[in-house]
């Protein structure tokens, strides 16, 4: 049983400490939380590996003002953050909910949900 509690608490702490990293910018510090093989999905893309994933963050964070975390639940390896993502104006703050699977103190797994409409709209028209 404390070993469950145990991985828990570590997965808890290590998605912690990468929704920090990504909200300073520290993407060497993001890129070591990630699992080379990670698997992201998203509403928009999908990545196969921790660069590509570190390459989305990157992209998402030059219009990332800050985020609010709301409630963080851990079970096991299993770690759920539901927050406001503050976004630079004009994009709206939006609600997501991330859901993360750690192995071995590295995310394997990054599942995120929010609606994307508003994202769609504020993009530039291409042509």
């Amino acid at each position: 049983m404390n070993s469950d509690l145990d991985a828990t608490t570590n997965a808890r702490e290590t998605v912690i400490e990468f929704e920090a990293a990504w909200q300073r910018g520290d993407y060497a510090a993001v890129r070591r939380l990630l699992a080379d093989d990670v698997t992201f999905i998203g509403p928009f893309e999908t990545c196969k590996s921790a660069d590509a994933y570190v390459a989305s963050l990157a992209r998402a964070g030059e219009r990332l003002e800050r985020i609010e975390v709301r409630k963080i639940f851990a079970d096991g390896g299993d770690v759920a953050v539901f927050c406001d993502l503050v976004m630079k104006a004009p994009l709206p703050t939006s609600f997501v909910a991330r859901w993360y699977t750690v192995e071995a103190g590295k995310i394997r797994m990054a599942r995120v949900v929010f609606d994307g409409r508003p994202f769609v709209s504020a993009a530039p028209a291409r042509s």
